[in-house]
């Protein structure tokens, strides 16, 4: 395990160990595990920990389509961006294993999606692919699908929306370490952008292209609304 890496879940677990909160049962469909773990406390604005910026989120506050409460590896703990060798890592800590084991998927939904907006430019609001005509904040979309057969990484350029061209899709090698799924980003990837808002989210989807979207989860709570700005200060 990369040292970067320890150090997120040493300062996740020291974060949950200060918590008294009882965590639900999980669902059918869900990953065995601890049903007595401590559940987080609210969304942080952002702490940074050396090259690493740390959002918490509730436990158990992830939340299906149908209103049902969300299995545990669709309930983030934490997520969070770390510069490492010129790359940025992206990693959502969740509630409990299970990617990619999680075979079925929610009904009327093709995929789920471990995701990150990362908005270069606040003064813009793209519309279309990954999400049909809809508007979104993130120029990048980082994310992790699972369609029920295959898991895949892919990092979403949106900035050609902008002069009506085509985005561009760049593929990546999703790495699970446990309940953290992570993908690498390379930093020149931002067009030379020093600082950057990002929110992490986990959604049930549909076909790319579509605008069949349900956000089960999001760091911060109230995801683009309020983002983390990179880096902190």
């Amino acid at each position: 395990m990369h040292p970067g890496r320890i150090v997120f879940l040493v300062v996740i677990a020291v974060v949950l160990a200060g918590c008294a909160a009882p965590v639900p049962p999980a669902l059918a469909g869900a990953s065995p595990g601890p049903t007595n773990a401590p559940a987080s406390s609210a969304p942080s604005p952002g702490g940074v920990i050396k090259d690493t910026q740390l959002v918490q989120d509730t436990q158990g506050d992830a939340v299906m389509t149908d209103g049902a409460e969300a299995p545990r590896y669709l309930d983030m703990l934490g997520a969070s961006v770390e510069l490492r060798d010129g790359s940025l890592t992206f990693t959502q800590l969740l509630a409990g294993t299970g990617v990619p084991y999680a075979l079925d998927l929610p009904e009327g939904m093709v995929a789920l999606g471990w995701s990150f907006c990362i908005d270069l430019d606040p003064t813009q609001d793209l519309r279309g692919y990954p999400l049909g005509s809809a508007p979104m904040p993130c120029e990048l979309v980082v994310q992790t699908r699972w369609d029920g057969s295959a898991l895949t990484g892919m990092v979403f350029d949106r900035r050609p929306l902008a002069d009506k061209n085509e985005v561009k899709t760049i593929f990546l090698a999703p790495v699970l370490d446990g309940s953290a799924i992570s993908e690498t980003v390379p930093s020149g990837l931002l067009g030379g952008a020093t600082t950057f808002g990002w929110s992490a989210y986990i959604d049930e989807l549909g076909e790319l292209g579509t605008n069949v979207l349900h956000a089960t989860d999001m760091a911060p709570d109230g995801g683009a609304s309020r983002p983390v700005t990179w880096p902190a200060n």
